[in-house]
Parts: C-alpha cells; sequence; structure tokens
C-alpha cells in the first residue's frame, strides 16, 4: 500500500505515507535482526557455545562465509527475480533488502568486536577502516556515472550496495 500513495518517494510525506514508510521499515529491520541473531545462533551451535573471547578463525571463516553467500544472492541470484508486477517488484526489493540487512549486522558486529576486543587502539582503526569505505566508495561513483551504489553491471551494484550499507551500518 505505500508504495502506490503519490508521496511515497517525495521528501516531504504526508503522515499516514510517513507512518507507513515508518512500519515498512521497521519490519524490513526486524527480519534482518532476527537472519543476523539465527546466524548467530547456528555459529554458537557448531562453536559450542557462546565464549567470552573473540574467536578470530572462527569468525573471519564465518563472516567470510557470509559475505560469499551475500554476494551470491545479491549479484547473481536476486537480480534475476522477475519484475513484472508491481507485487514483483516489491518482492524483489524486499528480499534484497533483508540479505543485506542481515549481513551488514553480521559484518559490523564482527568487525567492531574485532577491533574492540583484539586490537590495540582498535577503535582508531576501526575509523581507520570506516574512512576507507568512505573512499572506495567515492572512487566507486567516480567510475559509475556519479551512482555510490555502483553499476552498471550486477556485480558492481551488488558491490556498491553492500560497501554502502556497510559503511550506513559502521558508522551507526
Amino acid at each position: 500500500w505505500y508504495a502506490s500513495r503519490t508521496d511515497s518517494g517525495a521528501r516531504c510525506r504526508s503522515l499516514p505515507t510517513f507512518l507507513l514508510n515508518s512500519i515498512n521499515l521497521a519490519m524490513l529491520c526486524s527480519a534482518g535482526k532476527a537472519l543476523h541473531l539465527l546466524e548467530v545462533v547456528f555459529y554458537e551451535a557448531v562453536m559450542g557455545g557462546r565464549t567470552d573471547d573473540f574467536q578470530l578463525r572462527a569468525k573471519a571463516i564465518e563472516t567470510s562465509a557470509v559475505l560469499l553467500g551475500t554476494w551470491v544472492l545479491l549479484a547473481y541470484t536476486w537480480p534475476r527475480l522477475r519484475e513484472d508486477s508491481e507485487n514483483d517488484k516489491i518482492w524483489k526489493s524486499t528480499v534484497t533488502t533483508i540479505t543485506v540487512y542481515a549481513w551488514a549486522f553480521n559484518l559490523v558486529d564482527n568487525i567492531w568486536n574485532f577491533f574492540y576486543l583484539d586490537v590495540p587502539n582498535g577503535q582508531a582503526w576501526y575509523w581507520l577502516l570506516m574512512v576507507i569505505f568512505v573512499v572506495t566508495a567515492a572512487v566507486l561513483a567516480r567510475f559509475s556515472g556519479r551512482n555510490f551504489y555502483g553499476g552498471p553491471s550486477e556485480q558492481g551494484a551488488a558491490f556498491g550496495l553492500m560497501l554502502s550499507w556497510a559503511i550506513d551500518f559502521g558508522v551507526w
């Protein structure tokens, strides 16, 4: 219903449209967080429960596996979904958003824990990494027609989308 409203993409929305958008974003956030928590439960089940120390090798493997899975979904699977009707477009947007949301929670959570728990002066290194992400986004936009979300290829768009969400969640 939100997408059919005339002011759904406007900067200044009416109160009903603003509330619908807020509910929509809250549900997408909840679904993404739920997937992230499901991934955490799987990780703890495989690793034998929660530990107080950050297990670097195991977390690196987990983060890489989730990164690869998300990359395949965003670059090769979700772009091939149909967009024949408005419902198809909404479905594609929803699964893409939930996928990248869950991945961004995973990535930023693991990066923050690594720098905070294992690296001397880790917070400074973390923020340096965020600056590197922003510079990478600027370079991407330079070669993608000023589009910070990448493109024109599906792989470029997936990289740009993942990078923008990593920056967004990383500085949030």
